[in-house]
């Protein structure tokens, strides 16, 4: 029994590291090997039900309660509309957070039996080329003069989401090999993952991968090397100048274009749109605080609209969400729904900081900054690849950090 534990451990581990590989590459392959993953956890908590332990601190339990609450939401208010269902995203993201919990209890549960470093390395070089296979993917769509690169995701928004918080996990694992090579391809991986992001067109995405990485530095290594970061700066800054007039300048433009025009009471624009959003979820969820249908959430939006028409844009996006997390779980889910994000959010961040945890901790920043803009937890190959980084960071603490050796260390090796 003992032998079949650690194969199916190790199983699980590579089956989790192969779905982050493809995530932006091939969501169909990500989609198949999250759930082999799961069943796998399922079948190892059965077959080991006399070990487990159960904590009100486990991480899994607000991903589980966030998935049963937007599930009962759906069998309570779901309202169909001939062949077409605006409801099935939120189901089937609630079945894949649902689902996606016991894969991170599982990790939980088993993780101090992981202790072979050479899988642990070799699950890190998958990664690597996994990124690297999406880089050069992004870089390729890019030189065949794609508008918006996306990779192996049909939506550049998304795409730039899953790769920069990809990019980071990338970083960190490049900073816990503590040595000069490391740090340099560390340094190379900023540069080029900020030029891919840029080409992605995703604005929030530009803003946040920057400081997430430096915030990822600083936590790491608790000090700042002065030439590591000037060097990095200049490079950045050389990119970004080369960049700045065919893809950021317009960017800038267009977003003070906007704002300058929803203070004139135009907000038929993409920033435009998203504060009138913001401002009827809240109002729609004032009305409803309990929770309401996508229909009753329309009809009150609607109304509000007839006296405040200067939110008219919102109205083009109530069948889709309000492009932000926690207005469009309180405007649909009411009460239960933000407090379970809530207590989401708030685990994630406690369970990084208790255990030295950094992917969890960037995990949670990324996915907090992204939920401000959009609506993260709806999308299959966000909650796939979010829930499996999750499990995984919990593989990989912080550690401590060494003085770098002169004798160069071999790729993704763990001391």
């Amino acid at each position: 029994m003992e032998k079949l534990n650690k194969s199916l451990l190790f199983l699980i581990y590579f089956l989790s590291v192969a779905s982050v590989s493809v995530a932006l590459i091939s969501s169909g392959y990500q989609r198949n090997l999250f759930y082999i993953a799961i069943y796998c956890s399922l079948l190892g908590l059965i077959l080991n039900f006399k070990r487990v332990k159960l904590s009100f601190s486990s991480l899994s339990f607000p991903i589980i309660i966030l998935g049963l609450v937007k599930i009962c939401w759906y069998l309570i208010f779901q309202q169909k509309h001939g062949d077409l269902n605006f409801y099935n995203d939120y189901l089937d993201g609630g079945k894949k957070l649902l689902l996606g919990g016991f894969l991170v209890f599982y990790a939980e549960q088993f993780i101090r039996d992981f202790k072979n470093k050479q899988y642990k390395n070799l699950g890190l070089a998958i990664l690597f080329c996994g990124f690297v296979s999406a880089t050069a993917y992004g870089f390729f769509q890019a030189l065949n003069h794609i508008n918006r690169v996306e990779m192996g995701i049909n939506r550049p928004t998304i795409a730039a989401y899953v790769y920069s918080t990809f990019s980071v996990f990338i970083i960190f694992a490049l900073y816990t090999l503590r040595s000069k090579i490391g740090y340099v391809i560390a340094g190379a991986t900023i540069i080029v993952s900020y030029c891919l992001i840029i080409l992605t067109g995703t604005r929030a995405a530009m803003i946040c991968y920057l400081f997430m990485v430096a915030c990822l530095t600083l936590y790491h290594f608790r000090k700042i090397h002065i030439k590591s970061l000037v060097a990095v700066s200049i490079l950045v800054a050389i990119c970004f100048v080369a960049l700045y007039k065919p893809y950021i300048k317009p960017k800038i433009d267009q977003t003070l274009s906007e704002v300058s025009n929803y203070q004139e009471g135009n907000d038929n624009t993409s920033l435009g749109a998203r504060f009138s959003m913001w401002v009827v979820g809240v109002h729609a969820f004032v009305e409803h605080p309990v929770g309401q249908s996508m229909d009753t959430r329309a009809d009150t939006t609607k109304s509000y609209v007839k006296q405040y028409p200067h939110y008219r844009s919102s109205l083009h996006y109530l069948n889709i969400h309000l492009h932000n997390e926690f207005i469009d779980s309180l405007s649909l889910q009411g009460l239960m729904g933000g407090l379970s994000l809530l207590f989401f959010y708030v685990m994630l961040i406690y369970t990084g900081i208790k255990k030295q945890l950094p992917v969890l901790l960037f995990s949670a920043g990324f996915m907090i900054l992204y939920g401000i803009t959009d609506v993260l937890l709806i999308s299959s190959e966000a909650i796939q690849f979010y829930i499996v980084i999750i499990a995984l960071g919990l593989c990989f603490p912080r550690g401590t950090v060494k003085p770098v050796q002169p004798a160069v260390s071999s790729p993704f090796r763990i001391k």
